[in-house]
């Protein structure tokens, strides 16, 4: 199978590779007749030509294509064609839960749930018709978002079984992902859907911590830990949500939930029953949606900051938001090389004087509620929130000025003169800076965005079709250049546009007057997630390491060997860091090579926070109360 563009499968035409698996490659295509979007999965030859195989994929294709599940992708075709056996299902345009999770880490526990509580539906629906899936796992998860809630869809059933059928796998070959295969699939031992059941608590743990429940060096510890260890406990995740998750990968199948249902159930009465916050639904279930940057943690759309492990992390360009939630792996962010660890001399201030002291002068001020963006200019502060406006703060009037902007704002970008929200009706409205108005609201289109980047008028917007460029002003589009690529993450640093193209693991530059390439990729750690300006300085983040831009390569931050961080945000006079274990708010030497001073007084950093450095201060905004802080920064000496 050659893939080529314009070939033909069972009368459907190809025009791209979706994805590549084990058991074959799954093309994009397009009916000729409804001009209808399709998936095609398309069988290697080597299992096309067992003939076991062949009588098993085409009952079980039958069975599948029966089942009708709005958390089910349909399968509208099975059969052969020249030999080639192949599916035809909806095109589901999304990501799967296993990039998503590799991308922006960790899912709030709410956010986790309603994921499972989808997938558990569909489990349940295929059992009830006899079929055990048999890989459950966060690669057969996929996810698109509808009006900022998720939409879950489970895929392949191509290994699946029918329970009671016969001949269902070779002698002696499992069928499965090892790191969330029940016991019973692994030993041989008969098994039902309480192996999916097993498999969806190993894919509640992953979504919960960002990892899968067993991670050994070899199968065979794997298969030795799933047989026989207990599930791991992670301080991540909250002790009703574990007691969830190891009644879900019981040792026994008579000792598990024995529904998707019931799991959920339970998950959701460890969550206290209620249904997810707004706040958690815009905040933390946007970066996985990544239809605009969203916030929660520290930072926030508009800030130049970056955030590491802890709650929360955030990466974001100056006058733009890119918010990913990103967690520390192993014993949280460790890096290395690059840079000097010895004091410089520079300005500074003494370790025991404070960095900054919040400003008792300022009236305590407060946003709209659900705030989820923050952006510095100078004295002058916009957040966005989630009641249809953005929220204006003065720290020379100590006054908060709120700003109807029509829909939910997801995005804010800083000009000169202008900053420009993007809502979630995909509408740009500009906002005077000087007299507050709001200008005409333009429709952005294509709608779908997955980063945005913004330096003095221009902003940068990257889709599945490529880059296009806007004037922050207007928000009309100046500049389209069509990509095969698609950017988790934007930055421009000194002139150049920078994008990582989270698919290939590249990070690639452009020149912003024409859009095009300017230098050839560099390719990424496979944990880089996100990039911002940090002193003029391209700055690399991944779920614990942090990297510098040097000429053509990357060099690791000698930056908290043993403090773990939260979020890294800064203005063009000071960088700034949020722990994660004091919850300490501090600030940075301009080389990220450590601390200035001491950490600042009457500042706990919330679990969730938006953070933004303006001129002379520093401003803090809690995620739950909407209460912002304003810390004066002490001057260097």
């Amino acid at each position: 199978m050659t893939g080529v563009e314009g070939e033909l499968v069972g009368g459907n035409r190809i025009t791209g590779v979706a994805g590549r698996g084990a058991m074959g490659v799954v093309y994009r295509g397009e009916q000729p007749a409804l001009g209808r979007p399709v998936a095609i999965k398309v069988v290697n030859p080597d299992l096309a030509d067992d003939p076991e195989f062949r009588a098993r994929f085409e009952h079980e294709a039958r069975v599948a294509g029966s089942l009708d599940h709005p958390h089910i992708v349909p399968v509208y075709a099975a059969g052969e064609d020249r030999g080639r056996l192949y599916l035809t299902m909806r095109y589901v345009d999304g990501t799967d839960l296993a990039t998503a999770l590799r991308r922006d880490g960790p899912m709030p526990p709410a956010l986790a749930v309603e994921v499972v509580e989808q997938v558990g539906s569909a489990l349940d629906a295929a059992h009830e018709r006899g079929l055990v899936h048999r890989d459950v796992k966060p690669a057969n998860v996929m996810l698109t978002w509808r009006q900022g809630r998720p939409h879950a869809y489970l895929t392949d059933f191509g290994i699946s079984k029918v329970v009671g059928a016969a001949g269902p796998t070779r002698t002696g070959a499992a069928m499965g992902t090892l790191d969330y295969m029940a016991p019973e699939l692994l030993v041989g031992d008969p098994y039902d859907g309480r192996a999916d059941v097993y498999a969806l608590g190993a894919v509640l743990y992953q979504a919960l911590t960002g990892r899968a429940p067993f991670r050994r060096e070899t199968d065979a510890a794997r298969i030795y830990a799933h047989l026989n260890d207990p599930v791991p406990e992670d301080e991540r995740v909250p002790p009703a949500l574990m007691s969830v998750v190891r009644r879900a990968m019981a040792k026994r199948p008579t000792q598990r939930y024995t529904t998707g249902a019931e799991l959920a159930a339970a998950a959701r009465a460890a969550l206290g029953g209620q249904a997810e916050r707004r706040t958690s639904s815009a905040a933390a279930a946007l970066p996985y949606e990544r239809v605009a940057g969203g916030a929660s943690g520290t930072g926030g759309p508009g800030r130049r900051g970056l955030l590491l492990g802890g709650a929360a992390g955030l990466l974001a360009a100056a006058g733009v938001g890119g918010v990913l939630w990103m967690r520390e792996r192993g014993d949280g962010p460790t890096v290395g090389g690059g840079g000097s660890a010895t004091p410089t001399s520079e300005p500074t201030l003494p370790d025991d004087e404070p960095a900054g002291r919040v400003d008792a002068r300022v009236a305590e001020l407060k946003v709209g509620p659900e705030p989820s963006a923050l952006i510095p200019l100078t004295t002058q502060f916009f957040c966005a929130n989630n009641d249809n406006t953005v929220s204006h703060l003065s720290l020379s009037t100590q006054r908060v000025t709120s700003i109807d902007v029509g829909k939910k704002p997801l995005e804010l970008m800083k000009g000169r003169s202008t900053v420009l929200c993007l809502n979630d009706d995909f509408f740009m409205v500009p906002i005077d800076i000087g007299t507050l108005e709001t200008g005409e609201h333009v429709k952005f289109t294509p709608g779908r965005i997955t980063a945005v980047a913004a330096e003095d008028d221009a902003g940068w917007v990257s889709t599945p079709e490529g880059l296009h460029r806007l004037d922050l002003n207007t928000g009309r589009k100046t500049l389209n250049v069509s990509l095969d690529r698609r950017f988790s993450s934007l930055s421009i640093v000194q002139g150049a546009l920078f994008g990582i193209d989270h698919d290939r693991k590249e990070l690639c530059r452009f020149d912003v007057t024409t859009g095009q390439q300017a230098a050839a990729p560099l390719p990424l750690p496979s944990d880089a997630v996100v990039i911002a300006s940090v002193q003029d300085q391209l700055v690399v983040a991944g779920s614990s390491r942090l990297w510098k831009l040097v000429g053509t390569r990357l060099v690791e931050a000698p930056l908290f060997r043993t403090v773990r961080v939260s979020a890294l945000f800064q203005s063009d006079a000071s960088v700034w860091a949020g722990l994660t274990q004091s919850r300490a708010l501090r600030r940075l030497r301009p080389d990220l090579s450590g601390f200035i001073g001491a950490p600042v007084p009457g500042v706990t950093l919330g679990p969730k926070f938006l953070a933004a450095v303006g001129t002379d201060n520093v401003v803090v905004v809690d995620d739950t109360t909407s209460k912002a802080t304003v810390v004066t920064v002490t001057p260097l000496r």
